[in-house]
């Protein structure tokens, strides 16, 4: 009994179908993933550019127990920040502004209290949670 397999014709059009197919299915869906993922860079590129003008300035008058933030420039508020108190033993604390006392005015103040009272504070960092674009803010007391 002599077997047979499909001649060498029929494989190769069964190839080059099977390959056509996979294409043109690939080719509907690459376009819509390239404008979706140009879109979100667009947005987040946007988002960082507009924050990039909102600059903080930190004071206080009694040595970083009370850090006092205003923001200097920009046109819109900064949104929510988040502040580290660095100690003097090497040791740090975030506090965080909520949405009751962020900065929604471009001229906004703010007030954050030392997490540890109770120890000397060497510097603070205060960071803007909402607006990731905007430049943090630093001082040393």
């Amino acid at each position: 009994m002599k077997r047979k397999g499909i001649s060498p014709l029929i494989a190769a059009v069964l190839l080059i179908a099977f390959t056509m197919a996979v294409a043109s299915i690939f080719a509907q869906w690459a376009p819509q993933l390239m404008e979706d993922a140009q879109g979100d860079t667009t947005e987040r590129a946007n988002e960082i550019q507009s924050c990039s003008d909102r600059t903080l300035s930190l004071s206080s008058n009694d040595g970083g127990g009370n850090v006092t933030i205003t923001q200097t420039g920009g046109t819109e508020g900064i949104g929510n920040l988040t502040a580290t108190f660095y100690y003097e033993d090497g040791k740090a604390d975030q506090a965080e502004t909520d949405e009751t006392s962020d900065i929604e005015d471009p001229t906004g103040v703010t007030t954050l209290e030392n997490p540890q009272s109770a120890k000397t504070v060497t510097e603070v960092r205060v960071q803007p949670t909402d607006c990731q674009g905007a430049p943090a803010a630093s001082e040393e007391f």
